[in-house]
């Protein structure tokens, strides 16, 4: 098997992947929700292997099966505190370091 079709036949079994993913994504959940990624920063510190991973590819799957299925998909802001905000009352800690729980 030449190296053009072994490299073909992996691309197509990670969009087979991510194809299958995003149904079960999207069968399993009404509300999706994404966080607006740095890619770039993340490329600087990770290297190529985030651009091999295709979260843009994987992203417009979940869209797609989710608008044919009528699902409600929104993204985030990356700066937006979802770690820092109360999920009961929305309340924001604006002091809350990494060592400190609920």
């Amino acid at each position: 098997m030449n190296l053009a079709r072994k490299h073909r036949e992996i691309a197509n079994q990670g969009h087979d992947f991510q194809w299958k993913l995003a149904n079960t994504i999207t069968d399993d959940y009404d509300y999706i929700f994404f966080e607006d990624l740095n890619l770039k920063g993340m490329q600087r510190l990770w290297g190529r292997r985030i651009g091999d991973l295709g979260f843009y590819s994987f992203v417009q799957k979940v869209k797609y099966y989710g608008e044919l299925k009528g699902k409600h998909i929104w993204f985030i802001d990356g700066f937006y505190p979802s770690s820092k905000t109360c999920s009961g009352c929305g309340f924001v800690f604006k002091e809350l370091g990494l060592r400190e729980g609920w």
